[in-house]
């Protein structure tokens, strides 16, 4: 386990991985806020942990795919980083930045037996959603109704 916002505890995970011919990026956060709301900090929290994540590790994983001749990369992105949500511009900004990260990875590996690619997954109602979706409207006094409309209504 590691805090993928901390640059130091992933680099410890991939010390500790040895040679990884896949890679399944699949850490996030999301949320919502109003975007006047959500501070430098928070902006970088999401973006840490987002973006940057897939960054270090790809960028640790890559080089041993390639030497080794093959390799997998999938980002799992979402929809909001194509059509971002007007109540969770920080959240779609980071999956539109992972999107063009996969991009130019495909790009950088093109003409290998690397490849790179992303899914791009709509909202799902899973049990984890809905205990998010809970703490959101508890934290902001919303209904849950709205907040479950906000998420999933995208």
């Amino acid at each position: 386990a590691a805090d993928f916002a901390d640059p130091a505890q992933v680099a410890d995970l991939i010390a500790r991985l040895g040679e990884v011919d896949v890679l399944i990026n699949n850490v996030g956060l999301f949320g919502l806020g109003a975007f006047e709301e959500i501070d430098d900090a928070q902006w970088q929290h999401y973006f840490d942990v987002n973006v940057m994540s897939g960054v270090r590790l790809s960028r640790a994983l890559l080089p041993g795919m390639l030497e080794r001749g093959w390799g997998r990369i999938v980002f799992i992105g979402s929809e909001s980083g194509v059509s971002v949500p007007a109540d969770m511009i920080h959240y779609g900004v980071t999956k539109a930045a992972m999107i063009a990260l996969a991009n130019g990875l495909a790009k950088r590996t093109r003409s290998t037996a690397v490849t790179v690619n992303t899914v791009l997954g709509g909202p799902t109602y899973s049990d984890g959603v809905a205990a998010a979706i809970e703490q959101i409207a508890q934290a902001q006094g919303a209904p849950m109704d709205a907040v479950k409309d906000a998420v999933i209504g995208q």
